[in-house]
């Protein structure tokens, strides 16, 4: 299962924060994620992603039907929007997708 979030900024202002909240959010410590902090080019914009993947698929499972409630989203990404400083440009790719390739994905936006 992954979990990209992806905004638009010159540099990630504080990816290791984000990285931390979002193991909080699926109720794992961080060392149950693994992740990196990528770069790229979206139609000409510099977009940077951190992307994460779950290590622990049984914790994940049982946090699912939290996630799948848009309130939690909603209070996830407001958390999350003051670390990486562009709120309107947070997108949770994949957040209900499990053992699918990030291909496959269920797109929410805050």
């Amino acid at each position: 299962m992954h979990i990209r979030i992806s905004y638009i900024y010159p540099s990630p202002p504080r990816a290791n924060e984000a990285h931390d909240l979002i193991a909080e959010w699926v109720g794992l410590n961080p060392g149950n994620l693994t992740g990196n902090v990528s770069r790229s080019v979206f139609e000409e914009t510099p977009t940077f992603a951190i992307s994460t993947r779950h290590e622990n698929m049984d914790a994940f499972e049982k946090s699912r039907d939290a996630m799948m409630v848009s309130s939690e989203i909603h209070e996830f990404t407001s958390k999350l929007s003051p670390l990486l400083r562009q709120p309107t440009n947070v997108t949770i790719a994949n957040a209900l997708t499990i053992g699918e390739s990030p291909a496959d994905n269920t797109r929410y936006t805050h």
